[in-house]
């Protein structure tokens, strides 16, 4: 296989991150609107949303609100695992099965408990595994760090 020059690596780098930024920003949105306010990436924006239901005695979205933090930070941790072990290439396809997976989970019955956790899932298998690009590390699934730099 020929050797890519380093612009041409980088312009590939930066295809990718922008169809992956895309893919986050569309599952963040659809999570926040079919689940009722709730990201599925952003997860600055859920401690938030969780303190405010804490506080407020919102106990329904509380817990709904840690079963999001608490998928995303143990698929995060697993997804570690999974790159240390075989690879960043594991991630892109275990992101394509939680795609999958959540598609196919749409047409049940139980589609939006199902989205609580696979969406979470997705970003966390994303952020975790998909993040070096041109040997640099950038974000994926949350673009305000990137936007500073």
């Amino acid at each position: 296989m020929a050797e890519l020059s380093p612009s041409s690596s980088v312009r590939v780098s930066a295809r990718r991150i922008l169809v992956l930024d895309l893919l986050a920003g569309y599952v963040d949105a659809l999570g926040f609107v079919y689940l009722g306010g709730l990201f599925a990436s952003a997860m600055t924006g859920n401690t938030t949303h969780l303190a405010a239901a804490l506080v407020g005695g919102i106990w329904p979205h509380a817990f709904m609100l840690l079963g999001i933090l608490g998928t995303f930070f143990v698929v995060a941790m697993l997804a570690t695992l999974a790159r240390l072990r075989w690879q960043a290439a594991i991630g892109i396809a275990c992101v394509g099965v939680l795609l999958g997976a959540t598609q196919i989970a749409m047409l049940t019955p139980w589609h939006r408990t199902l989205a609580l956790v696979l969406l979470p899932a997705l970003m966390a298998v994303q952020g975790e595994t998909i993040a070096r690009f041109s040997g640099t590390a950038i974000q994926t699934i949350v673009i305000t760090s990137n936007l500073l730099k």
